[in-house]
């Protein structure tokens, strides 16, 4: 891992201080999973009909028959036809080998700004702001599915955004100490001194996501086997326009798309699939392409310091998270939420929310 930064700090009288900084980094030979006994993209094709392949004493023929509806009249490979692809890989009869290798590489680069305000006593405000942006070939070291290379001839179309990777982050707060009657002298002082206010604002964008195909009625053009249940891999589709154009609703009492779902293709009769007609590389569709919900959150507090003697002091605590009561939704494929495979029924939609507002009231007390 390669690491770089540059960082100037600049204090304007007493009370204000500027930071802006470049940090970034370039990882190499970097972890992850990928099909060694892999079938070679097309290899199918040898062995589609009119053709056919010979294997031993087995013959090996794809054909829209043994392909199913999926294949419109024509060769393809399917989840009905694909364990034959197991005769066109390199240990003949095997299914895949999913082997760990550090092959895989990463770069960051980022700018890191803020601005801290120091006020009359111990009162200050801050303000912080972050643009990245994280690439990689491999989204996350231990994962499979739709971020494995669905070939080894497609480790470069596996490029794209890392899963932490959300473009602006701004981080706001303040602490304000109340300045009247801090000595909490007198009836008066212990009712109206001793106050401090202070609050956190947060808001960021969402994090990359990566619609995949699984299941009957699906092709798998390049035939590379990822159609099948038993590999890691998934096949992604065609990647035909801008999915964040929207539309981007999500009110929890309707299931309606978060991304625009019509930047994605696949082929076969599981909707929302267009007929086949022949297609033979592998999708388009790199990972990461889609963006879920950002984050937008206030969170507030009032706090009473108290003073009963010198040995004893109390605080009371009134705090609210999310103030406001912001929805802030799940994106599609989260805990509960819809999700990024296309044969779903929940496919692309947006079905829960992160908590709604939290009051909190509490006293604490030291001795």
């Amino acid at each position: 891992m390669e690491q770089r930064s540059l960082d100037f700090q600049r204090q304007f009288g007493e009370t204000w201080l500027v930071d802006v900084g470049y940090y970034g980094n370039n990882g190499v030979h970097l972890p992850g999973y990928i099909d060694t006994n892999g079938p070679a993209p097309d290899a199918w094709l040898k062995c589609a009909a009119p053709n056919s392949c010979t294997s031993g004493t087995n013959t090996i023929q794809f054909t829209a028959a043994n392909g199913g509806a999926a294949c419109n009249g024509l060769p393809c490979v399917t989840s009905s036809n694909g364990t034959l692809l197991n005769f066109l890989r390199r240990y003949v009869g095997y299914a895949n080998a999913d082997d760990f290798e550090e092959m895989y590489t990463s770069n960051y680069n980022a700018l890191q700004t803020q601005i801290q305000k120091k006020l009359s006593g111990n009162a200050s405000v801050n303000l912080a702001y972050t643009w990245s942006h994280g690439l990689t070939t491999y989204q996350a070291d231990r994962s499979t599915g739709g971020i494995m290379p669905q070939s080894y001839a497609a480790v470069g179309q596996n490029y794209g955004p890392t899963f932490a990777d959300r473009r602006h982050v701004i981080t706001a707060n303040f602490v304000w100490d109340l300045p009247w009657l801090r000595s909490q002298r007198g009836a008066l002082g212990h009712v109206l001194g001793g106050w401090e206010f202070s609050g956190v604002q947060t808001a960021q964008t969402g994090l990359p996501l990566t619609p995949v195909l699984s299941g009957a009625g699906i092709v798998d053009p390049a035939g590379t086997g990822c159609i099948l249940s038993v590999e890691q891999c998934s096949v992604r589709p065609d990647f035909v326009g801008n999915p964040n154009w929207g539309p981007h609703i999500y009110n929890a009492l309707t299931t309606k798309e978060w991304y625009n779902s019509t930047a994605y293709t696949c082929y076969g009769t599981t909707s929302p699939c267009v007929p086949y007609s022949g297609q033979t590389y592998i999708p388009t569709s790199p990972p990461g392409t889609a963006r879920g919900p950002g984050f937008w959150r206030t969170d507030l507090g009032l706090f009473k310091n108290l003073k009963f003697t010198e040995r004893l002091t109390g605080q009371l605590r009134l705090e609210t998270f999310n103030t406001f009561n912001h929805t802030n939704p799940i994106a599609p494929g989260g805990a509960g939420s819809g999700s990024n495979t296309m044969s779903s029924t929940s496919f692309d939609e947006v079905l829960l929310a992160r908590e709604p507002r939290l009051v909190q009231i509490a006293i604490k007390l030291n001795f």
